[in-house]
């Protein structure tokens, strides 16, 4: 080690190095930065609102010129970009926010919709089980008759203590399996009963 890097070192003086991103100057620029972008992105300059902003301009510009060429006074120049300069900008952010708030409020009912609706199709589903299958448990001899030693959906070995379902097509699963594969939202469409073609033959009881 050199004498120049040791006495560096050693300075009372010497204060350590701060991180760009520890500059508060630094953190409040990249905040501006992102709100200008959330603005232009999926605020009130999104692009499904630009067609209103560039109407507005466009207006703005072209009476200001002919108020401007037309030899009127200086207050009613000023008088004009006051107003147009200001109340229509201001009604347009009011329109974007009401749209805003109705598309917001659309998301949230049919999110709802969306969270009835799987409530209701896993009451079916509790139902027909409940109402149509017959659960047992691995030792059950009907198990050693129905099926094979694994389930067929996670692949596991069925064991004494398993709690397993007997479909009336007499195919036999975990319950738990049964019901995670009845209840996903895309398989269920097809595999809940209501769904089911009138006349689908089901599989009769293997024969020893």
């Amino acid at each position: 080690m050199t004498p120049s890097s040791t006495s560096m070192d050693e300075s009372p003086n010497a204060t350590p190095l701060s991180r760009p991103s520890d500059d508060p100057d630094r953190r409040h620029h990249h905040h501006r930065r992102r709100v200008i972008r959330e603005a232009f992105r999926s605020g009130v300059c999104a692009p499904k609102f630009r067609a209103m902003w560039i109407g507005w301009l466009i207006m703005y510009i072209s009476l200001a010129v002919f108020i401007g060429l037309s030899g009127e006074g200086w207050p009613i120049l000023v008088a004009y970009l006051l107003a147009f300069g200001v109340l229509p900008p201001i009604a347009i952010v009011k329109r974007v926010s009401n749209i805003q708030k109705r598309e917001a409020a659309l998301r949230d009912q049919a999110c709802r919709d969306r969270a009835e609706e799987l409530a209701h199709d896993k009451l079916t589903t509790e139902k027909w089980l409940k109402d149509n299958c017959e659960t047992m448990m691995g030792n059950d001899p009907r198990c050693i008759c129905y099926c094979k030693d694994e389930c067929a959906i996670c692949l596991s070995d069925y064991h004494p203590s398993d709690v397993l379902i007997l479909l009336p097509c007499h195919h036999i699963y975990h319950l738990q399996c049964i019901k995670m594969l009845l209840d996903a939202p895309i398989l269920g469409e097809v595999l809940l009963p209501e769904k089911c073609v009138a006349g689908d033959a089901v599989a009769s009881p293997p024969t020893s």
